[in-house]
């Protein structure tokens, strides 16, 4: 698999593994009971985005990583081999 077609890989699973992560352990005003005046009571009190950003990358270079391994084993179908 080509340099370009890891890292599609790579962008398509980061996404989906951070749309994934969004809602885990989000905490909305409401909930705490701090809400902010004009504000939404649903809106989030820390939404830790940058955890989530990390553990995407995390999961994303993982799968990309067996998706490699796979493609140059063969085991996708000559569609994706290395050689």
């Amino acid at each position: 698999m080509s340099i370009t077609g890891g890292i599609v890989i790579f962008v398509l699973a980061w996404w989906m593994s951070f749309y994934a992560f969004l809602p885990v352990g989000v905490r909305g005003q409401a909930e705490m009971k701090q809400i902010t005046p004009g504000t939404e009571p649903g809106a989030p009190i820390n939404p830790d985005l940058k955890r989530k950003a990390i553990w995407s990358s995390l999961v994303a270079a993982g799968f990309t990583l067996v998706f490699e391994v796979f493609a140059a084993l063969g085991w996708l179908g000559s569609h994706f081999s290395t050689g």
